[in-house]
């Protein structure tokens, strides 16, 4: 993306294209597949490339969020304390256990996804892209500086929050569509993702920061994953 000059005017509305970084997303892993599926590449490479791309074309910057919150959780210490270390940029240990669940969850998953399934996932990109942008402009900052602090601050909260809801609600009825069962599973985990999370991280940390957004990415889509897979392979 070409670079911008981040100040209050331009800032106002930014979380509402978040959703828009999803849906590029979404796209380009549906095309993969396509593209695998017509190459005959077998299926567990052909995971393997379709949980890397959403990693490749965000540069990271959710799962780095993730494993921050990994490393903080973790160390069992104070909310306080536990800011600090996800401020620190060396690698502890549970980052990388937790990466390493993360993955293997998600490769579990996407190499038994259906095409109606990545149909689903693939609007899930955008469905969890608004639900992270709406809990950045809603819940309360854990600090006062930080990426999350910039966006928030910024932000028209009541007009974004609309739009961002307005998201979700399309993505929803899209879900369901693509296919009912499949649909169902991931907006229901979605949903319980939306409320649960922020509940975790008030306990872990006092409020809401950018590497809790990026840990409620991750676990959201890793989620919606499983559950597209559980429930249609019962279906089936």
């Amino acid at each position: 993306m070409p670079q911008a000059d981040w100040d209050a005017a331009n800032m106002r509305y930014v979380m509402c294209f978040f959703p828009l970084v999803g849906a590029a997303i979404g796209a380009v892993v549906f095309g993969i597949s396509k593209l695998c599926a017509w190459l005959s590449v077998p299926s567990l490479l052909t995971a393997i490339v379709l949980i890397l791309l959403p990693i490749l074309i965000s540069g990271g910057i959710h799962l780095d969020g993730f494993m921050d919150v990994c490393d903080a959780v973790g160390s069992r210490q104070e909310p306080a304390r536990k800011l600090e270390i996800m401020k620190d940029s060396h690698v502890g240990s549970f980052a990388v256990l937790g990466l390493v669940v993360l993955l293997l969850l998600n490769l579990g998953a996407w190499y038994q996804i259906s095409t109606e399934c990545l149909q689903v996932l693939g609007i899930g990109f955008v469905l969890s892209r608004a639900m992270s942008g709406y809990l950045v402009v809603r819940e309360k900052a854990a600090r006062k500086d930080g990426l999350n602090a910039m966006f928030s601050g910024a932000a028209e909260k009541n007009r974004t929050k609309l739009a961002l809801c307005l998201y979700m609600a399309v993505c929803v009825v899209f879900m369901l569509i693509a296919n009912l069962p499949a649909g169902i599973a991931t907006c229901v985990v979605a949903f319980v993702c939306l409320f649960a999370i922020p509940q975790m991280a008030k306990r872990q940390f006092g409020g809401w920061t950018g590497d809790v957004a990026g840990y409620f990415l991750q676990v959201c889509e890793v989620a919606m994953a499983i559950a597209a897979v559980v429930v249609w392979n019962v279906a089936a």
